[in-house]
């Protein structure tokens, strides 16, 4: 994909996000820090199927999309390709520097980038979801 078919796509899902009902702005949390957990409250997702966890000690904010009544995935935006932070775009995550796409499962839909984003381990109770980070080192 060249720059201008990346960008006419860009603004065409920016467009269809924002027609369509609680798609519009991505939602930042703070996430509490517990042990080696990020925690976040399942009520802060509130309509949405998503919410972006922002935390200093970390490189990108984390993606977290709720993708059943109590089943989750966690994703480090931090884009494979050249370290950008990647976007909801509509069903995808778009990078902005380079046009990378990811599945909201990490996985490559379209390069530059060639490996999925960084998949965090999950555990959940009644009003929490629990994001375990992993040694620094790995990221």
């Amino acid at each position: 994909m060249d720059r201008r078919d990346f960008l006419l796509r860009s603004l065409a899902a920016g467009a269809l996000c924002g027609a369509l009902a609680g798609c519009g702005g991505a939602r930042y949390v703070t996430a509490e820090r517990l042990g080696s957990r990020l925690v976040v409250r399942k009520a802060a997702f509130g309509e949405r199927d998503f919410v972006l966890l922002e935390n200093p000690q970390l490189p990108r904010a984390i993606f977290v999309h709720r993708v059943g009544p109590d089943a989750y995935t966690a994703l480090l935006t931090r884009c494979t390709h050249r370290g950008c932070q990647a976007e909801p775009a509509g069903d995808r995550l778009a990078c902005p520097c380079h046009g990378s796409e990811y599945a909201f499962d990490g996985s490559v839909l379209q390069g530059p980038a060639e490996r999925a984003l960084y998949r965090y381990r999950i555990t959940t109770d009644a009003e929490h979801v629990y994001i375990e980070l992993p040694d620094p080192a790995t990221l």
